[in-house]
């Protein structure tokens, strides 16, 4: 069984496309070109897929004295097939 999971540079590098220094709940789009990255493991070996265009997402965040308190929700939506590994078998099960 693959265990997937959203590798941790993707969420500081999308934060720091939205934090800004304003205070309080704010809402944020993500805009410009985007590079998310999944990663995961498998019995076999692990493995990182990319995507490096039709993303998009929103985040709905509590900064206060220009820190990052919490995050009330976060979407971020990439097509599938958009996900590359450089792999071709791995692109087509994926």
């Amino acid at each position: 069984m693959k265990s997937i999971h959203v590798n941790s540079f993707i969420i500081l590098s999308v934060l720091l496309f939205m934090v800004s220094p304003i205070y309080g709940q704010q809402s944020y789009k993500l805009s410009g070109a985007q590079k998310l990255t999944v990663s995961g493991t498998s019995t076999i070996h692990d493995w990182q897929m990319v995507a490096n265009d039709n993303t998009s997402g929103t985040a709905e965040l509590t900064i206060e004295k220009g820190n990052l308190v919490s995050i009330q929700s976060m979407t971020i939506n990439l097509p599938v097939k958009s996900l590359k590994s450089g792999k071709g078998g791995m692109d087509n099960n994926a």
